[in-house]
């Protein structure tokens, strides 16, 4: 009985053996991987081509025209020349989210970012050459905007998003 069992022990092996050299060495990931690489990189190039149209929608700032409502716009007040915005930015939300300033004069807009994080904490007015990364607490920001209309302003990933009414 010894020497049936040594047999059938053998005859197993070299049946493994058999089957192990009869299957593909290749794994399957080797002759699967040019289709799963293709696959993902077309997943990126989607992705790519949609944040560059997303942003091209957000730096498109044209402006649609305004008329003056008031000498004091809303939401600022004149100190000398210079106008002064005061906006605070709480979570994802601006407040004011609509801005009005007068065309041709500077101004100082003080920003409150003390309650916010993440992608909001970067302003972004590309109408008036405005890409700011905010910090926690009081920013300002100052320029003069040269044209009637009105702007948007967004955060990073134009998630949060205001308007400024330049009369």
């Amino acid at each position: 009985m010894g020497r049936r069992n040594y047999e059938r022990r053998a005859e197993r092996i070299v049946a493994a053996q058999a089957a192990a050299q009869a299957a593909p060495s290749t794994p399957w990931y080797a002759t699967n991987g040019f289709k799963i690489g293709a696959g993902i990189a077309g997943i990126v190039i989607v992705l790519a081509v949609f944040l560059v149209v997303k942003d091209l929608a957000a730096v498109s700032a044209t402006p649609t025209g305004g008329s003056p409502t008031s000498d004091s716009p809303a939401g600022s007040s004149a100190s000398g020349d210079t106008q002064v915005v005061k906006m605070s930015v709480n979570g994802f939300t601006y407040s004011p989210a609509t801005i009005t300033v007068q065309a041709g004069r500077p101004v100082r807009w003080e920003i409150d970012a003390s309650h916010t994080s993440g992608c909001a904490l970067t302003l972004y007015a590309a109408a008036f050459g405005i890409n700011q990364p905010l910090t926690q607490g009081m920013n300002v920001v100052e320029f003069t905007p040269q044209q009637k209309g009105t702007f948007p302003f967004s955060c990073s990933m134009n998630m949060v998003r205001g308007t400024m009414n330049v009369v």
